[in-house]
C-alpha cells in the first residue's frame, strides 16, 4: 500500500501545481525558479532536499528548468486531511515515574573509600623538574674540584644572545665525551627535538651538567660517574658539535664562570 502512495504521489502533485486541481489532504508548496537559478540552487534557495525536489516533480537528468517555472518544493498535509487511526494494541500500564527531590541529599562515604585530596596526590606522585631528576636516585659522589672540567676538547662556538648560557664546542665526530665532574646519572634520552641523545648528571650541592648531540651512550639512569669517566660519543653529523649546560638549583649558569 505504501508503495503505491509514493508511485502516484508525483502525478498527483504535478496536477496539483499546474492544473490547480485541490487534492483533498494534500497541501503542496510551490516555488518558481528564479533568475540565473537551476534545480540545486533552487532546492537550496529554499532549504529541501535536492533529491525531494527531483521525485516531486518527476524530474530526470539534466534536470533543465527554466525561468519563473513553478516546482513543487515539498508538500503537507492539510488540517482538513482525514484522520487515519490505527488498530488499537493493548499496552501494559507502567508505573508513573517518582518525581526527583527538590534537594539531593548524599551520604558520607566511609573514610576507606574516600578519594585522596589534591594535596594528597600531588604528594604521592611529586612534580617538577629537580623532583623528577632525584627521584629515586642515589646520592652523588663528592665533587672532586670546586670547578668543572671540559667536556670535549674543541673550539667554542660564539654565543648568538648575551642571556644564553648553552655553549656548543665544535669537536671531532665521534670524539668522547666525558663527566664534568663525580655525580649520578639522572637523564639519558631523546626529549629535545634537534639535540639527538642528551644525558643529565646531577652532581654534590645541586648542581646539574647537560650534554646534547650524543650519540650511543654508555651510561643509563642511576650510574654513578667520576670526574673524566666517558658517558657517551659525539654525534656523527654534518658539522659535529656537543651541547654542554650547567644548572645550579634549577637556574642555568654561565659554564665559563666555573670550568678549569
Amino acid at each position: 500500500m505504501k508503495l503505491s502512495v509514493k508511485l502516484t504521489l508525483a502525478s498527483i502533485l504535478i496536477v496539483t501545481a499546474y492544473a490547480k486541481v485541490p487534492v483533498p489532504g494534500l497541501k503542496p508548496l510551490i516555488g518558481r525558479v528564479a533568475v540565473n537559478e537551476n534545480i540545486y540552487r533552487f532546492a537550496l534557495r529554499l532549504n529541501v532536499p535536492l533529491e525531494d525536489v527531483k521525485r516531486l516533480n518527476g524530474m530526470k537528468a539534466p534536470f533543465e528548468v527554466y525561468i519563473n517555472q513553478p516546482l513543487i518544493a515539498k508538500i503537507r498535509l492539510s488540517p482538513e486531511a482525514p484522520v487515519i487511526s490505527e488498530p488499537s494494541q493493548e499496552k501494559t500500564s507502567l508505573p508513573p515515574k517518582a518525581a526527583p527531590p527538590l534537594f539531593m541529599t548524599t551520604t558520607p562515604l566511609p573514610a576507606s573509600e574516600k578519594k585522596p585530596s589534591h594535596s594528597l596526590r600531588m604528594q604521592r606522585k611529586p612534580w617538577g623538574f629537580k623532583n623528577r631528576l632525584t627521584l629515586d636516585l642515589p646520592e652523588p659522589l663528592a665533587r672532586s674540584s670546586t670547578r668543572f672540567a671540559w667536556p670535549v676538547k674543541g673550539k667554542m662556538i660564539p654565543q648568538h644572545r648575551k642571556k644564553d648560557h648553552s655553549i656548543f664546542l665544535c669537536t671531532q665526530a665521534k670524539e668522547p665525551v666525558k663527566a664534568a665532574e663525580n655525580g649520578v646519572v639522572a637523564f639519558v634520552g631523546e626529549k629535545l627535538r634537534g639535540l639527538g641523545c642528551v644525558i643529565l648528571i646531577k652532581h654534590a650541592d645541586e648542581w646539574i651538567t647537560t650534554y646534547g648531540k650524543i650519540e650511543t651512550p654508555t651510561v643509563k639512569r642511576g650510574d654513578l660517574v667520576e670526574r673524566g669517566d666517558i658517558i657517551g660519543y659525539v654525534a656523527d653529523r654534518k658539522n659535529p658539535k656537543l651541547l654542554f649546560e650547567l644548572r645550579h638549583k634549577t637556574e642555568l649558569k654561565n659554564p665559563l664562570d666555573h670550568l678549569m
